[in-house]
């Protein structure tokens, strides 16, 4: 119970919060956030990542991490274009590229981590 949560429950948790907070219908167009709302879509998928490697490295995952990587851009992907189907929502390639610059970087950083830190030891059940 401990392990879970530890470590899948801020996970899901977050993941759900994001998936929810980028479908929301919206009345008021964002342009004029301007380039605050990337960094925040930078940001967010840096932490998605970090809580995502910390997840399956705390249940013993210690097989390559690329294929997660690439599952992290293709949710960035499938987010950004699920966001055409909700009203006042729109597409946006830059998003995108913040989304995925932030999981990239969230995966360099735990990478990084792993190096200097690699028998992390997770609570018991």
């Amino acid at each position: 119970m401990k392990r879970t949560v530890y470590y899948a429950l801020p996970f899901f948790g977050y993941f759900l919060m994001l998936a929810v907070a980028g479908h929301i219908p919206l009345s008021v167009h964002l342009n004029s956030w301007g380039f605050t709302d990337k960094v925040l879509h930078f940001l967010a998928y840096i932490l998605l990542a970090l809580l995502l490697f910390r997840f399956l490295r705390g249940y013993g995952y210690r097989g390559r991490y690329l294929p997660v990587l690439i599952l992290g851009f293709v949710y960035a992907a499938v987010d950004e274009a699920t966001q055409a189907l909700v009203p006042g929502r729109f597409v946006s390639f830059y998003d995108f590229l913040a989304n995925t610059a932030g999981f990239g970087l969230g995966y360099f950083l735990f990478s990084r981590w792993l190096v200097h830190c690699p028998s992390s030891e997770a609570p018991g059940d």
